[in-house]
């Protein structure tokens, strides 16, 4: 539910900027404020493909998979642990660190090798991330289900799985590219 919320929220802000523009270009028709033509942006297919069918479409291997393992008491495995709680508890405090949040000092140092072991395959030695496994960047202040301490031991505990909806038949095929436009605005243009 707070998925669909959120996505909602964006497509209505994609929507209200839309709408602002046109009416500031309607009330202010001598200024010179020109927007390239959606055919001349580039903008990563994998994008469009992703916003047209969501994650986890099997019919195309450019759309995104974000599956962040189970470090904590997995069901699905007999409820065996990767780390231990206190384990758990030292990788969080060093996660802290790779943004500039506050941390343990003492955790963060035995977190870091436990990092190094178990989350460096993915988001990299520093943390920088890996956009093409779904991998976001623990060093910057863009968090998906939040920065507080508590949420990266939640995020340890259980794992993360992303998913987003199918828009093809939904929106045509001009507000899918001005999304994918809107989204790539949002990470800088990356």
């Amino acid at each position: 539910m707070k998925k669909n919320k959120s996505m909602t929220a964006l497509l209505g802000l994609a929507l209200l900027t839309q709408l602002t523009l046109s009416a500031w270009a309607q009330k202010n028709p001598t200024d010179q404020f020109d927007f390239p033509p959606l055919n001349t942006l580039k903008i990563p297919p994998v994008k469009q493909v992703t916003l047209k069918n969501g994650i986890r479409y099997v019919q195309n291997a450019d759309t995104r998979v974000m599956d962040m393992p189970v470090f904590g008491p997995d069901p699905a495995n007999g409820n065996a642990a990767v780390l231990k709680p206190e384990e758990i508890a030292s990788v969080a405090n060093f996660v802290m660190t790779l943004s500039g949040g506050e941390a343990d000092a003492a955790k963060a140092a035995a977190g870091k090798e436990l990092y190094a072991t178990n989350c460096a395959s993915c988001h990299g030695d520093t943390g920088l991330g890996n956009k093409d496994m779904g991998a976001p960047n623990l060093t910057d202040k863009i968090w998906l289900y939040g920065s507080s301490k508590e949420t990266i031991v939640e995020t340890l505990n259980l794992g993360r799985g992303g998913v987003m909806p199918t828009w093809s038949g939904r929106l045509d095929p001009t507000t899918i590219k001005q999304l994918a436009v809107y989204v790539q605005s949002l990470g800088g243009g990356k």
